[in-house]
């Protein structure tokens, strides 16, 4: 009987930790790797719907504290960064490679994602050669950017009707993409809550 109680003992307890370690288990396949949330700092506006979606997709989000900042301006280092998860290709970047550009040193936050967005021709360097990613990223530019992604025909119809700003504004326009913006102009910075409701009016072109 002695031995016969002993096994019930190690028998119930085999049970409560196989229990135990199903529950762990089912919790771990339930529980998403990343529970997205709405940045406080955009609930409530007209960002929202495209905030909630590019955080959702991982393309563009917040910053550590959780908040979006919408009024903030983006860098173009910034942007690469946006583009290269946009195209889906994030897990290529090989950071602390060097660049072609003096100003993006191999050190550089952003030297992977600016080398394969150059690299795949969602963004270039200027005329001088440098690629500037601490500089303001403007509405033409953001709308250029877009139009690479949407479709190679819609970028030679901007260059045709005009090019760089003026054609491309006039192609991202007719598309939609400065939808639900209300004021904007080409050369002007494009506030993070802008671009994010371009980057989302693109995404169904």
């Amino acid at each position: 009987m002695k031995n016969s109680s002993i096994f019930l003992n190690k028998f119930n307890t085999f049970k409560i930790i196989s229990a135990f370690v199903a529950v762990i288990m089912l919790t771990l396949v339930v529980m998403p790797a990343h529970a997205y949330t709405t940045p406080p700092d955009v609930a409530d506006t007209k960002y929202v719907k495209a905030v909630d979606t590019l955080g959702e997709l991982h393309i563009m989000v917040g910053d550590v504290d959780g908040k979006f900042r919408p009024k903030d301006n983006i860098k173009r280092s910034e942007f690469a960064t946006i583009a290269v998860r946009l195209s889906g290709l994030e897990a290529t970047v090989v950071a602390g490679q060097a660049t072609k550009f003096p100003d993006v040193p191999a050190e550089h936050w952003a030297s992977g994602y600016i080398n394969l967005a150059v690299e795949k021709g969602y963004l270039k360097g200027d005329v001088e050669g440098t690629f500037r990613p601490d500089s303001n990223i403007s509405f033409a530019e953001v709308a250029t950017i877009l139009l690479r992604f949407i479709d190679t025909e819609k970028e030679q119809e901007a260059i045709s009707n005009g090019g760089y700003p003026a054609g491309y504004m006039t192609v991202a326009e007719s598309l939609g993409l400065f939808a639900d913006l209300g004021g904007y102009n080409a050369k002007t910075p494009a506030i993070r809550g802008a671009a994010a409701i371009m980057i989302y009016n693109s995404l169904d072109k």
